[in-house]
């Protein structure tokens, strides 16, 4: 049996979560690799246009998928993981009201095929760059990941030099306990403990 691509998307949905999450959010979707992997790309795309296997295979690993998520003006979230960690992507037709049945999904084959033709364009005049980073996508898009894949998460955040101060980072191990009633009402102060 040949799968649909409405069945082949189901398939890759099954344990995902969306990001950036909940809907209508979404993210601007790059990837980036080095140089010389995007050089190398570009340098067999156009001596026979079709990449050798060992260039193929190594792209899911060699290229980082950045997920761009800009939350308001003070707020950007910034994820980073291996492209092979990418299961589905959906780009809707209107970002502003994200119906799933109004846009485009694409499957991880048809993503790693899309990296490569984005990476093929700059290719040939970045052998001597450190890093070469495209958009995968021209519009924004919610990404699907396996739940338990990891991946670095960036916050960069307007502040005030005084709210810097007091700012402290909640990991996954951190319980959140009541403290002071302020003026704007209570707030919450991360503890460190285990959660047990």
């Amino acid at each position: 049996m040949i799968l649909t691509q409405k069945q082949s998307i189901a398939l890759n949905l099954a344990g995902t979560v969306a990001l950036p999450s909940p809907p209508p959010a979404t993210a601007n979707i790059r990837i980036q690799c080095t140089g010389e992997f995007a050089y190398q790309l570009w340098e067999a795309y156009n001596q026979d246009s079709e990449l050798p296997d060992e260039l193929l295979d190594a792209l899911p690993e060699l290229v980082l998928l950045k997920i761009v998520h800009a939350v308001s003006p003070k707020l950007t979230i910034t994820r980073l993981l291996p492209l092979s960690d990418l299961r589905a992507a959906f780009i809707p037709a209107d970002c502003k009201e994200v119906d799933f049945n109004q846009g485009a999904w694409f499957h991880s084959h048809q993503l790693h095929l899309a990296a490569v033709k984005a990476l093929v364009v700059p290719g040939e005049n970045s052998r001597d760059l450190d890093e070469v980073e495209v958009s995968l996508f021209a519009d924004p898009a919610i990404v699907y990941l396996p739940e338990t894949v990891p991946l670095l998460m960036q916050v960069e955040v307007g502040l005030t030099a005084a709210e810097s101060a007091d700012y402290y980072p909640p990991t996954p191990y951190d319980q959140p306990t009541r403290c002071a009633v302020h003026a704007c009402g209570p707030k919450l102060k991360w503890s460190t403990s285990t959660l047990s």
